[in-house]
């Protein structure tokens, strides 16, 4: 089957973690963040292919969240603490209208969460 997937190359860089802030004019924080959360960007290298199910491809250009403890959140794959709310927020969406993921907040978790564009 097909696989799609951002460029690592054509990522934004990370965007400290305020309520609204917008990494890679894709994906959206929300309000009430918790403490000790310092910034949302490319998930890159930070989980280990053991524990991700897609291709390293995918899950290196997914949006992950790093605390201040050196913990990582990535909500596509429930993984890292509980995360804030994220929205997928992508001005020419591959997959549809407003899409909400996260492992934590208010928002409910993606289920095989594999298309990142």
């Amino acid at each position: 089957g097909w696989v799609v997937a951002r460029e690592a190359a054509a990522m934004a860089p990370p965007v400290p973690a305020r309520a609204g802030a917008v990494w890679d004019g894709r994906f959206r924080l929300a309000a009430g963040l918790p403490a000790g959360l310092l910034s949302l960007g490319g998930c890159g290298d930070a989980v280990s292919r053991a524990r991700a199910h897609p291709p390293a491809a995918v899950v290196a250009v997914m949006p992950a969240l790093r605390w201040a403890d050196g913990s990582v959140s990535v909500p596509h794959l429930g993984v890292g603490p509980p995360a804030p709310a994220l929205f997928a927020c992508p001005p020419n969406p591959a997959a549809g209208n407003f899409v909400a993921t996260g492992h934590g907040g208010d928002a409910p978790r993606a289920k095989n969460a594999y298309v990142s564009v």
